[in-house]
């Protein structure tokens, strides 16, 4: 169902729409973007040319975003875990972390995509939630017993500060889950989240089957999931 404008929400172009999303026995609904191809072309039409800070894909739900999910909301969390979804967006990740009882922190680069995902989790009565603006050039000096991402290794400039942000705020044995898409430059954040002391896991779907946190039948996009620990 689409509106023009969604109450707490501002206008953007194409207007808003809300979804409700099946994941792994859970059902969330999402105010999202309901032409994010025109919200895309106006951040990069305002942004400075060739700037690194242009941050347009806030506005779009990844492929993998629900296999991510269904990843977080089958593993055996501790109640009150503290937990940092990095680069956010709609906040799909995070929210099914508070589903399966994380107190997270939402936080983005992006200023919008932070009140998008705080929106979303009031959507769904999840209260225990936090938000942050983060830029992973200047980490915050907080520590999480987990950090969950999806999809945010699509651009290697950006591979060494996620490491460096992840060894700052990750707190000692906690553990960092990346879900990915399989991308072509995946290998070289691996090798280097490894020669940065990281101890790397990489699981498929395959892999996970007959597991907590095993994934559903249906056909799923493309997906892995990397863990990284330290001690």
């Amino acid at each position: 169902m689409s509106h023009s404008n969604i109450s707490g929400l501002p206008k953007i172009p194409g207007g808003w729409q809300v979804k409700t999303l099946a994941v792994s026995g859970a059902s969330f609904r999402l105010a999202l973007p309901a032409v994010p191809d025109q919200v895309l072309e106006q951040t990069i039409q305002t942004s400075e040319p060739c700037s690194e800070d242009v941050a347009p894909y806030w506005a779009c739900l990844w492929p993998t975003a629900p296999t991510m999910a269904a990843c977080v909301l089958r593993q055996a969390w501790t109640p009150g875990t503290r937990a940092l979804e990095i680069g956010c967006g709609i906040g799909l990740v995070g929210i099914a972390g508070l589903a399966a009882g994380l107190q997270v922190t939402l936080s983005d680069y992006v200023p919008e995509a932070v009140h998008l995902a705080v929106h979303n989790a009031t959507l769904n009565q999840l209260p225990n939630h936090e938000a942050m603006h983060l830029d992973w050039r200047a980490p915050a000096d907080d520590q999480f017993e987990v950090l969950l991402a999806n999809d945010i290794l699509y651009d290697t400039r950006d591979h060494d500060r996620l490491l460096s942000l992840v060894g700052h705020m990750l707190a000692r044995r906690g553990t960092c889950w990346i879900g990915d898409p399989g991308r072509s430059d995946t290998a070289r954040f691996l090798t280097r989240a490894a020669q940065a002391g990281f101890d790397v896991e990489v699981l498929t779907p395959e892999d996970m089957r007959g597991k907590s946190m095993s994934l559903p039948e249906a056909p799923q996009p493309r997906f892995q999931l990397i863990k990284l620990r330290r001690d």
